[in-house]
Order: structure tokens, then sequence, then C-alpha cells
């Protein structure tokens, strides 16, 4: 008798490093691993579609009418439904195209001189959505991709049928930067194209790290590759409750004498704080032309 707790993989609009992720936290804990069987992912393999599962597990965004049908079945046939990624719980980066008029998209991909009117294109929904908008989900693993850590606590829990709940506390928790001395800022760097000093809170050489409202989990990886928080794993708050506190903290932290500030160095802003969750904001409703 088979024993082991049945897994599907349903992929929405992605690029599949959620899967890659899944799959190398599997390939180093075989023996957790073991007690699952996946027999649904068209990335591995040419798997009817089951008629019910123990776990749905869901990568990718909401982009077409037909990604809301899938959903809504996958929904029916999982006893356990799990978000993983950011797409999956915030909408992702492909949410950002929401600040942008579809039509208007559709003309810079496709040339006009090319009609479209005789292939049978897939409906698009007007707003890149994350699933949230359409089902309940039981555990949502955010991060692009998911860390590995967090990958096998989830499995852990699954095996033991306990919910899994994400920390509340920021990335700054974890960061090998941070230090209990008060920040301030002098000036603004943008990061890559500016000399930066090692070992160094990012805030403090003037580059924008979202760590202060970004929730861990991710062990600090992009930080400790000298790389600032980008907020793949989500806020602790109200996602524009959260960029207001981040740019109230911000404010303070500005020299009383602000010469070097150069604001113009930050040439996107909307994009830097709504990087991974701008479909699941406010935002998302501003009326486009």
């Amino acid at each position: 008798m088979n024993t082991k707790l049945t897994l599907a993989i349903f992929p929405l609009i992605g690029c599949s490093g959620c899967e890659n992720a899944l799959l190398d936290a599997w390939r180093v804990n075989d023996d957790l691993f073991n007690n699952f069987e996946i027999i649904y992912s068209p990335l591995l393999a040419d798997f009817e579609e089951p008629d019910h599962v123990d776990v749905g597990i869901v990568t990718g965004n909401v982009r077409f009418h037909e990604d809301i049908n899938k959903l809504l079945r996958w929904h029916k046939k999982s006893k356990v439904l799990v978000a993983l990624g950011s797409c999956a719980c915030y909408g992702g980066i492909p949410g950002l195209l929401n600040l942008q008029n579809i039509q208007s998209v559709i003309n810079d991909i496709y040339s006009p001189k090319i009609s479209l009117d005789n292939y049978d294109m897939p409906k698009l929904i007007e707003n890149v959505k994350s699933i949230a908008e359409f089902v309940n989900i039981d555990i949502a693993i955010p991060g692009c991709p998911p860390p590995k850590n967090l990958i096998i606590k989830l499995f852990e829990h699954l095996l033991k049928g306990e919910p899994l709940i994400l920390p509340d506390k920021s990335v700054c928790n974890e960061c090998p930067l941070n230090t209990s001395e008060d920040k301030v800022i002098r000036n603004i760097k943008r990061f890559s194209l500016e000399p930066i000093t090692p070992n160094k809170c990012f805030l403090e050489e003037g580059v924008l790290c979202l760590g202060p409202i970004t929730r861990t989990g991710c062990d600090a990886r992009c930080i400790k590759v000298n790389t600032p928080c980008r907020g793949c794993m989500g806020y602790l708050y109200n996602i524009d409750e959260a960029v207001v506190k981040f740019l109230s903290s911000i404010s303070s932290m500005i020299d009383e004498k602000p010469r070097n500030i150069d604001i113009d160095k930050i040439k996107d802003l909307t994009g830097l704080l709504y990087r991974f969750t701008l479909a699941s904001s406010k935002l998302n409703f501003i009326k486009r032309g």
C-alpha cells in the first residue's frame, strides 16, 4: 500500500525558477522528500492531470482567463493548496506590467503589420494577479526563488499536517551588516555603478535596501553576496503601509544638511518598492491610459 503523500506542481505564468528551487531542496533531503510522490508536474514529465491530490503547489501568477479556470480546478482537487514563490503570493515582477496599458504592451511586442485575428490567442485579463485573488491559500511560501530552507520546512510541516507560519521579523534581524548604531544617509548611490564600503550597511552607504520592511526567512542570502535586499519575501505589513514606513524611515535617516543627496539617482522608485508586490497593492487599481 502506498503511504506517500501525493504531490502535484501546477504551473501558471512563471519562469520555472520555483520548480527548480523545489527540486534543489529535494535533492539534498531525500529522507524527507521520499515521503512524497510527484504525480503531476508538466515541467518534469508528461503526467495526466490527477482527479485529486494531497498537496497542490501552484507557481506563477494569473495573466490569462484560462489561468483562472485552471486555478479553480486545481483548488478543488487539492486537499492542501500551497502558493510557492513571489509570483504566486504577490504577483511577482510581471505585476509591474500593471502600470502599463495592456494594448500598448501588445503593440510593442507584436508588429502592427501582423494580424493576430486568425490566431487562437489566449485571452488576457486586464491585470496580472496573485492566486489569492481567486482561491484560498493554505500555505504561502514567497521568495524569488523561494529559499531552500523554507521549502524544507514546508515539507516537514506538510508531513506532520501542521500549518507553516512565516517569521514576523525583518531581514535586518538576520543581516550580518546590521548594527545597533543609528544610521545616517549622507548621499544616494546607485548600486553596482558606484563604489561602496565593504561590510557596511547598505542604507548607511546610500544604497536603498528593503531589508527593514521585508519579511525574514531567506537568511539574508542576497546581502551575504553583497547585494541589497529586493523585497522578494514580501513585506511585514500591508504592502502600501510598508512602503510608506520605508520612505518615512529613509527620510529620518537623511543628514540634516543633505548637500550630496541626489534624488535623481533613484531611477525607478515604483519598480524598486513594488518590484514583487505591485499586483497586490493599491497601485494595481490606478487607471491607466
